[in-house]
């Protein structure tokens, strides 16, 4: 068993029901479309039905692939901000379990059910995807949704720096 996973299984291995969020702030809000793109380049499907997306310039629901990057459009304040499941995204020749994305206008918020299939060659390939999402802008900060039990938030924090480290 890796380290990583001896520290943080607890996050992953048991499904309590809830959906943990992993935030991924970005300081330039113009990498909210690249690290969009990144994902939805590495995903074989949709999970969502019908997923789509609120044009506040058309004031109208879009479907998500209407347009190249619907990301780009929450950044600008053109879309409102939107979720979607994608499955099958593939990071170190790992398919990771169904990821949820969801896009605001300076952050990816990436939120996963916790349960068995998690392990430690997932938690890494996790890892491996957020630091190429965290290298899009060098000021990016990683963090835990609000409301997590701050020691819990802190250990995360020690885990991605020490992780960083290797």
């Amino acid at each position: 068993m890796n380290w990583l996973w001896r520290e943080l299984h607890y996050l992953f291995e048991t499904d309590d029901g809830s959906l943990p969020e992993v935030l991924v702030n970005y300081f330039k809000t113009e990498s909210v479309a690249v690290g969009y793109t990144l994902l939805r380049q590495r995903t074989s499907e949709v999970i969502t039905e019908a997923p789509y997306f609120w044009s506040n310039a058309q004031n109208e629901e879009k479907p998500l692939d209407s347009v190249n990057n619907p990301a780009a459009l929450v950044t600008t304040g053109a879309a409102a901000p939107f979720c979607v499941v994608f499955g099958g995204i593939h990071s170190q020749g790992i398919i990771l379990p169904d990821l949820g994305v969801f896009v605001c206008p300076s952050c990816l918020a990436l939120y996963y059910r916790m349960g068995s299939e998690w392990g430690p060659e997932s938690l890494e390939a996790f890892f491996r995807l957020l630091f190429e999402l965290t290298t899009i802008d060098p000021e990016t900060r990683l963090s835990l949704e609000e409301g997590v039990c701050p020691d819990i938030a802190a250990h995360f924090q020690q885990c991605w720096q020490y992780w960083l480290a290797e």
